[in-house]
């Protein structure tokens, strides 16, 4: 991992400071989201495909909930069972950048390459901040545009959400079907996504 460049850190994340109320409104929207696709979800073993995944032509932003691990313990007869299972936390999202460069075409085909830029978490206060990776050379503008993109989310989310052509930007599975490509959502994280955002136009 690059070093993090602290000044390009702070300067990115305190033009922010003023926007706390969009982003808190984003950080409501997105929760619901999350605890509406977990609501029958009991005795969590592993932590759920739960996520929602956002773009912009250069970056994919993917969001999820917390989650703390279940924990085991080992009987008398060395057999493991479960002593706690995992619990989904809506207390912040993490959100996962990474940044699109185009390179030069192979073959006649579009050839693109997927970079980390770094790792947020948004609170429910809608206070944005560093958790984990930053890469200083991508980070900064990455910042930048994930909040151009919760904008426009509020605003617009089926127009963000249809971004996602190939695979549904809920749980990550192929679109086959002409309508699921429109929108970016398949049939099964269709209900879940019309609750929350409202119903699709198409």
């Amino acid at each position: 991992m690059e070093k993090i460049d602290l000044i390009a850190l702070a300067e990115a994340l305190e033009r922010y400071a003023q926007g706390n109320l969009k982003l808190e409104k984003f950080f409501d929207m997105t929760v619901n989201y999350f605890r509406c696709k977990c609501f029958d979800r009991t005795n969590l073993e592993r932590r759920p495909p739960v996520s929602l995944c956002l773009r912009d032509p250069d970056h994919v932003f993917t969001l999820k909930p917390g989650y703390r691990s279940a924990t085991k313990r080992r009987q008398q007869d060395g057999s493991m069972v479960f002593k706690e299972y995992g619990q989904m936390q809506f207390e912040s999202v993490y959100i996962d950048c990474v940044s699109i460069t185009e390179l030069p075409p192979q073959d006649g085909r579009q050839v693109l390459q997927h970079t980390k830029a770094c790792k947020l978490r948004l609170d429910e206060s809608g206070r944005l901040s560093h958790h984990g990776a930053w890469y200083y050379r991508y980070a900064p503008s990455a910042v930048d545009e994930f909040v151009k993109v919760v904008n426009e989310f509020i605003l617009f989310p089926w127009q963000i959400l249809s971004r996602s052509k190939n695979r549904c930007c809920c749980c990550g599975k192929w679109l086959t079907d002409d309508v699921s490509r429109s929108r970016g959502i398949g049939p099964e994280c269709l209900r879940s996504a019309a609750l929350c955002f409202g119903e699709p136009r198409n």
